[in-house]
């Protein structure tokens, strides 16, 4: 598992400033996200989901199989 986070802002094309607002956090506490994302509340999770348009499992690179289960 390995978080897509950045590769995922970029894609959107939004700045540090323009996801900042979107998840309503401050300018650093995004560049710390994005730099070194430790340990994140499940809400700033959701918050990030929803301001990317994208699940949980892109966030965080899970790949389901053919059956739609997760890998064992």
């Amino acid at each position: 598992m390995e978080l897509q986070l950045k590769r995922l802002v970029k894609e959107k094309g939004l700045s540090v400033a323009e996801f900042a607002r979107a998840i309503e956090v401050t300018a650093p506490a995004a560049y710390v996200l994005l730099r070194e994302p430790r340990q994140m509340r499940l809400d700033t999770i959701e918050k990030i989901c929803a301001a990317l348009k994208i699940t949980p499992n892109e966030l965080f690179g899970y790949e389901t199989n053919s059956s739609g289960s997760l890998p064992r």
